[in-house]
């Protein structure tokens, strides 16, 4: 997931530095279609169900922890300032030593729309909101690591999903670096009611960067 991150920010970044001038703020007008991934990080949380299948010795695991934040999406325009499509945001911690490790994830892909008020002729047309409803999960996997000809490796283990309801929001700004392609910043918020064993609700606040496609 780090490689991942580190990826998307040398593009984001390399595709910034070598836009003309002239792209700084091109208009925003969106054809149709609309591919996206992002990458970042931030706060999350998540209240315990009545379960507690954690190793106490690691303190609370409903802590608040910073994540990473992988994101994909799938849009498509219905209106001049409205895109419906499909959205998924996940965050990922582990804690452990060099026996075990403990990973945590809260997820959800919802159904989303995004609405862009500005205008897109000039630099408003790169604004964003974002709200959208569906399917929200949480996983607690452990993970055994092992020596192996001195070196340590993670066997498979075991891990453990439950589902709920996903709500997500959100907020950013994208730069029009060509015709079909933008480059942004986005802020979320993403919410998950759960209600079973392990995971109650959680919610998480990451800050990704952001690639779009359009066509």
């Amino acid at each position: 997931m780090r490689r991942l991150g580190i990826v998307v920010g040398l593009l984001s970044l390399a595709a910034t530095l070598w836009a003309p001038p002239a792209c700084a703020f091109k208009d925003h007008t969106r054809p149709g279609w609309l591919v996206g991934v992002g990458y970042g990080g931030g706060p999350g949380q998540f209240d315990v169900g009545p379960a507690q299948p954690f190793n106490p010795e690691r303190g609370d695991p409903g802590d608040q922890q910073r994540g990473a934040s992988p994101q994909i999406r799938v849009g498509r325009m219905v209106a001049r300032h409205w895109m419906l499509g499909v959205n998924y945001e996940g965050w990922f911690y582990e804690r452990g030593d060099v026996n075990e490790k403990e990973r945590f994830s809260l997820q959800n892909v919802t159904l989303a729309a995004t609405f862009y008020p500005g205008n897109p002729q000039n630099a408003t047309g790169g604004i964003f909101l974002r709200g959208g409803v569906g399917l929200g999960w949480g996983r607690y996997a452990i993970v055994p690591l092992v020596e192996v000809e001195g070196e340590i490796e993670q066997e498979h283990g075991d891990a453990t999903d439950e589902s709920g309801l996903g709500l997500v929001f959100g907020a950013g700004y994208e730069f029009r670096i060509a015709r079909h392609f933008a480059a942004g910043l986005a802020a979320s918020v993403n919410y998950l009611s759960i209600g079973q064993d392990i995971f109650d609700d959680g919610m998480d606040v990451p800050v990704a960067l952001n690639l779009s496609w359009y066509f």
